[in-house]
């Protein structure tokens, strides 16, 4: 009967202890989910994540990808703007991780999923048979490749500066873009167009 008791309090004491290390520690991915509609073959489009450390500590996060469009990303640090695979972050602190996604110029229309995780560093266990413990944030990316696109915008501005009789009357017209997000290597959300007109007053 001793001994059931002893064993008893044991386990109850092993119970209590193995929550703490793992509560020591963890990871959050915001947002938990993303979406690029319409995208063009060859395109290039960007997206961020926000990765939280709630633990007091500070903490190594390992970066991977997965799935059909897994190999499309790349990660960015924010600040500095280089490739990363893993980050330190501070104990209750978060980092912004950009992500570059490069569409192939030859796959077929259709919805493409990429996850993107983030791992801390093993954890180890307690007691003589303890095992190591990985905690894991993620955020599932869903890229639609279609051949149909929106194309809309609105006219923010139209500006005329005073000009003398028979020159050339500059227009200067901001919009912008309200349709399909376009590959950055060739569009972009704001912008302007010039015009030159001959004054004839």
């Amino acid at each position: 009967m001793r001994r059931v008791i002893l064993l008893v309090l044991s386990l109850l004491a092993l119970v209590t202890f193995l929550p703490t290390a793992t509560q020591a520690a963890g990871v959050a991915v915001g947002p938990t989910t993303m979406d690029i509609p319409n995208a063009v073959r060859g395109g290039e489009y960007q997206r961020t994540v926000t990765v939280f450390n709630p633990s007091e500590p500070e903490m190594e996060y390992t970066f991977r990808t997965d799935g059909e469009a897994g190999t499309w990303v790349s990660l960015y640090d924010w600040n500095t703007k280089q490739a990363v695979q893993s980050l330190t972050i501070a104990g209750q602190s978060n980092v912004t991780v950009q992500i570059k996604v490069k569409v192939p110029a030859d796959i077929a229309n259709g919805s493409y999923t990429a996850t993107i995780y983030a791992e801390s560093s093993p954890i180890a266990g307690t007691g003589d048979n303890g095992a190591s413990t990985v905690l894991q944030g993620k955020s599932v990316l869903t890229v639609t490749v279609s051949d149909t696109q929106t194309v809309s915008g609105t006219v923010l501005s139209i500006q005329a500066r005073d000009i003398e009789a028979g020159l050339p009357l500059r227009l200067e017209v901001n919009f912008r873009n309200t349709g399909y997000e376009r590959s950055v290597r060739s569009d972009f959300a704001l912008g302007s167009l010039c015009f030159w007109l001959r004054s004839a007053f």
